[in-house]
């Protein structure tokens, strides 16, 4: 399943190139991940407490605040990485000072959680909501970074629950701990 994963999220990635040309919010989708190691290079030291946050867009971004906010005030040498897996969430967010670094999350492949969890070294991770990613998990875990998943929603009805989800279901089984939202 891991391959099938791993090429699925390829030909999605490939696939998508085209309607670059029709959307400027899709083109910005492939653009800024293209420095984003660069950029997590340029401002993180992965010696610091790093704390490294996900959220996919804006919404969840405005969820993640009061436990940054919280945690900087708390912690004073305690770094804030943010990766956005949506354009309108990053492009929205440039100006909030708190974080430590913001960046496009790099598509989940092996190669990309691999040197991102090198390069970040989160001693914590968290995603907001159900933005989860394999292979992220998989290697925070071989960092033994300990794992939050934050207003995450469940029921009986999503793929995880259903025979073919039963490998994301264990996925899931990876996190440490879930904050989860009734619905």
């Amino acid at each position: 399943m891991k391959f099938i994963y791993e090429i699925f999220i390829i030909l999605g990635y490939l696939f998508a190139q085209p309607f670059r040309v029709f959307s400027s919010k899709t083109n910005l989708f492939f653009e800024g991940r293209k420095n984003s190691f660069k950029i997590l290079r340029e401002e993180v030291n992965p010696t610091d407490k790093n704390i490294w946050f996900h959220v996919a867009s804006l919404g969840e971004f405005e969820i993640a605040k009061p436990i940054i906010e919280s945690l900087k005030s708390k912690i004073d040498d305690l770094k804030i990485i943010v990766t956005f897996f949506s354009p309108s969430g990053l492009e929205n967010s440039r100006d909030y000072k708190v974080a430590d670094s913001m960046v496009y999350l790099p598509l989940d492949t092996e190669l990309n959680a691999r040197k991102f969890i090198q390069i970040v070294n989160p001693r914590v991770a968290v995603f907001i909501k159900n933005d989860i990613w394999s292979n992220y998990l998989t290697y925070l875990k071989k960092n033994n970074s300990i794992i939050y998943s934050v207003s995450s929603k469940f029921d009986e009805s999503q793929f995880y629950f259903k025979f073919y989800g039963k490998w994301f279901l264990n996925k899931l089984k990876k996190i440490d701990l879930f904050y989860v939202q009734d619905i």
